[in-house]
């Protein structure tokens, strides 16, 4: 059939069907289910399950742990130097949440961290928290900060840079090193809702008898895809496919 026949047949005009075959705009389902009908052809939409070829038995085995047994004993980070060299300093957040928490911060854990809280097998290198921006809260960030010896990642060492609550304010999103290892503090994560709801959606864990809470799968999922690196799209798939566990469990 050609173009000026199948025009006729739908009402519209041969330049418009031309569009179509040349993937120059892209039809509603509705309308290439018409168009086939009057070529007398069936538009049949079907699903199937992908597998991304994640290791499901290693991820049933992390969710018999407790989250922060999963963060203890997932497979160990290394950090990372300023020149992004992995160190042979091996990396533990339990240290920078603890004293987040004790400084009674409003934060949530999100990144490779909050992953492998839920169950991630992915090792990671630095610990990602969004925070809330109010005055006071900034002001205990600055705190904790300041006494884990925070400094700008990769900044030069005679760089001055004042660490309290103005600069927080002014800026949105800092990648520190500490005496903890990479800390980064971000207020605007790509793909991530405002923060009120990434908390308001978050799991509460249990972390050396304090409460720390963790972005939803959900959220962290956008946030990895927004990234759009290699790994994250990996960690992104691996995040899905650990959600699937969690249901099923």
């Amino acid at each position: 059939m050609t173009q000026a026949q199948l025009a006729a047949r739908a009402r519209t005009s041969q330049a418009a069907i031309s569009r179509i075959e040349r993937g120059l705009v892209s039809p509603r389902v509705e309308t290439a289910a018409r168009l086939l009908d009057l070529l007398g052809e069936d538009l049949r939409l079907s699903a199937e399950r992908i597998d991304y070829g994640h290791d499901r038995t290693l991820l049933r085995e992390n969710l018999r742990l407790t989250p922060e047994e999963r963060i203890r004993d997932r497979p160990p980070g290394r950090t990372r130097s300023a020149g992004s060299r992995l160190s042979t300093e091996a990396f533990d957040p339990i240290p920078a949440l603890e004293a987040l928490a004790d400084s009674e911060v409003d934060f949530v854990v999100i990144g490779g961290v909050a992953g492998g809280a839920h169950g991630s097998a992915y090792p990671t290198y630095d610990i990602n928290v969004m925070h809330a921006r109010d005055r006071e809260n900034l002001e205990r960030l600055a705190t904790v900060l300041r006494d884990c010896n925070a400094t700008p990642r990769g900044a030069p060492a005679d760089s001055r840079f004042a660490l309290d609550a103005e600069t927080l304010a002014a800026g949105g999103n800092f990648t520190f090193s500490t005496r903890f290892g990479p800390l980064d503090i971000l207020a605007y994560p790509s793909g991530a809702p405002p923060y009120e709801r990434v908390r308001e959606e978050a799991a509460a864990i249990d972390v050396g008898g304090r409460t720390v809470r963790i972005a939803s799968l959900d959220h962290l999922i956008a946030m990895k895809e927004a990234a759009g690196g290699g790994k994250d799209k990996l960690m992104a798939t691996e995040y899905r496919e650990l959600a699937d566990e969690v249901r099923q469990s």
